[in-house]
């Protein structure tokens, strides 16, 4: 079998590491707002129930199985094909990385991506684009930044995590954009997450979590485990896979969709889920997962899975960079796929790079977008990118085309029609692509300017 083309030799450069870890850095900074907001509004913002002209059943599961019809159970990729992409992802900046790698602790490295953090929050402070929620955040942080001292350990969370862009609770806000999102939330890191701790500061701890990079405070987590120690919990195999939100385990802790542990099996008692967890208080634990929700093993990458692993979301509250717990755009796209062994970079430009193909639409006409996403789900499933936002193709039909993806708000005419204005409607939904159609912004389609596809290529 071809392995996929690769832009650089596999292992990779100290400038490419270098360049990586900065971009991961940014990463963490520029999380999209899944299209946000443009905040000259010509009338008062609206907050909304549902989207505009998606039906009840056009935002359920069966009505799109039932349209795939026997494609919806076609295996798209094997474990060789989704190994070798995500060895292929790896090799860009923005992409998923093994934190057991060595160049993540490169002294240099982190130093530099240490400032380059905070001369870019400087940056935006500075110009009036951001402002602290309590003066003198960013000096107080700043001298926790400086007390830091290097350490080197691989840890298992416990429990989900924020992971701060700098070591501080207080919030960073935009004051002429959302002030629901804190600018000082990067992302978050779930239960069973594997990170690289590289300084240390009082209740804080610089980490390195294989998609973003951040500050977390006062984590649950492993004792420091050997590297053999974490690539064994991380990728021995058979793996207890969680595919929803509703699992939970005899700790009564509640799991998130993607979280993966080594499983446990008992010949005595092969009906029993039962999975290894490295303790907080010692070498490991074993805990049982009951109910739904709970796999052996990795999903068969299946139209129909990815499907009803992305509908489980539906409804769920939008949070920027996962504050509170909750999803954004690009995270909802990296959990759904997290089932089936396929690792993401945790920003929406990055994986809409991801897939085996990619298509761009920058500069195309609307009938000739539509044309290469229908030719694209032929070939599999369908990430669609415009800056700020990416979604889930889910089809066509009656001419229109629709996507599933969490979206905080969206460009819409006023109700007079002179201008548009912000719809807020913040969680997981179907929506179709004339979302935004009248504005100065353009609607969806007019914005898309990338697919990517996730499917065997012609070649193969």
């Amino acid at each position: 079998m071809r392995r996929l083309q690769r832009d650089s030799a596999h292992t990779p450069t100290r400038d490419s590491m270098f360049h990586r870890a900065i971009a991961i850095v940014i990463t963490s900074l520029a999380l999209s707002a899944c299209a946000g907001l443009n905040n000259e509004n010509a009338c008062p913002k609206e907050s909304l129930v549902g989207m505009p002209r998606v039906s009840a059943d056009l935002a359920t599961l069966p009505f799109w199985i039932k349209r795939l019809g026997k494609e919806a159970d076609s295996i798209l990729l094997s474990k060789r094909d989704i190994q070798e992409l995500n060895e292929t992802n790896q090799m860009r900046p923005w992409a998923f990385q093994d934190v057991t790698s060595e160049h993540i602790v490169n002294a240099e490295r982190i130093a530099q991506e240490l400032k380059e953090r905070r001369d870019w929050l400087h940056r935006r402070l500075d110009s009036g684009r951001y402002e602290e929620a309590a003066p003198g955040l960013m000096e107080r942080a700043s001298l926790v930044i400086d007390a830091a001292r290097p350490v080197d350990e691989l840890r298992v969370l416990h429990a989900r995590a924020a992971l701060r862009c700098i070591p501080s609770l207080e919030r960073l806000f935009a004051p002429h954009g959302t002030p629901e999102f804190d600018r000082n939330q990067c992302s978050g890191l779930t239960a069973s997450h594997l990170v690289r701790v590289l300084r240390r500061s009082g209740p804080w701890s610089y980490v390195h979590g294989a998609h973003s990079v951040g500050w977390v405070h006062e984590p649950k987590w492993s004792p420091p485990l050997s590297p053999d120690a974490a690539r064994q919990f991380r990728d021995n195999t058979p793996r207890l896979v969680i595919t929803s939100r509703s699992a939970a385990s005899s700790s009564e802790t509640r799991h998130d969709l993607g979280e993966s542990y080594p499983l446990k099996v008992d010949p005595a008692a092969p009906e029993q889920l039962t999975h290894s967890m490295p303790s907080i208080s010692g070498p490991g634990s074993s805990l049982s997962v009951a109910g739904p929700g709970v796999e052996r093993g990795w999903l068969p990458f299946t139209r129909r899975n990815v499907l009803r692993l992305a509908f489980s979301e539906l409804a769920q509250g939008y949070g920027w960079g996962e504050t509170n717990g909750l999803t954004d755009c690009s995270r909802l796209l990296l959990d759904t796929f997290r089932p089936f062994g396929i690792l993401l970079g945790r920003h929406s430009s990055d994986q809409a790079r991801s897939g085996t193909s990619t298509i761009e639409l920058k500069g195309l006409k609307p009938n000739k977008k539509r044309e290469a996403l229908r030719k694209g789900a032929k070939k599999g499933v369908v990430f669609l990118y415009m800056p700020g936002h990416i979604m889930l193709y889910l089809g066509e039909h009656e001419g229109k085309d629709y996507a599933l993806s969490a979206i905080y708000s969206f460009r819409k005419r006023c109700a007079d029609g002179d201008g548009d204005t912000d719809a807020i409607l913040a969680k997981v939904a179907v929506s179709d692509l004339l979302v935004g159609l009248g504005t100065r912004r353009g609607s969806f389609l007019d914005r898309l300017e990338r697919i990517a596809v996730f499917g065997k290529t012609p070649s193969r």
